[in-house]
């Protein structure tokens, strides 16, 4: 299912994750590069991954890092209630990781899954 976001992105849902597109089309799944643009909204299917890093799960994290890496590089998005406000925050699960001083292990764990989190 194909829809717009609050934002103007489009997005194609599969499953919990979604693949955004930002000139309105719809990336296959069979290509490296559509792995870039991976999105979730924080209100309505937000990553096993990203909930355990928000509740300092570190253990759970880990293992679902090792279980389900494509989470590392998916983007948790949060919009306004007014939609005309657009995106309130976008974050990769590195970024709200390192904002609560996680394990060594963890942050070790995120790069492994996804080294250009730490250069976005």
């Amino acid at each position: 299912m194909v829809t717009t976001t609050s934002s103007g992105f489009s997005t194609y849902r599969t499953h919990q994750i979604s693949i955004r597109d930002e000139k309105a089309g719809v990336f296959s799944n069979s290509r490296d590069d559509d792995l870039e643009n991976l999105e979730v909204d924080y209100d309505n299917n937000v990553t096993d991954l990203y909930q355990f890093i928000s509740n300092l799960q570190w253990e759970e994290a880990l293992l679902t890092i090792r279980k389900n890496p494509i989470e590392a590089r998916t983007w948790v998005v949060r919009y306004h209630e007014d939609e005309d406000k657009g995106m309130m925050w976008r974050f990769l699960p590195i970024h709200s990781a390192a904002a609560r001083q996680p394990p060594e292990a963890i942050i070790v764990a995120l790069i492994e899954a996804y080294p250009e989190a730490i250069i976005v």
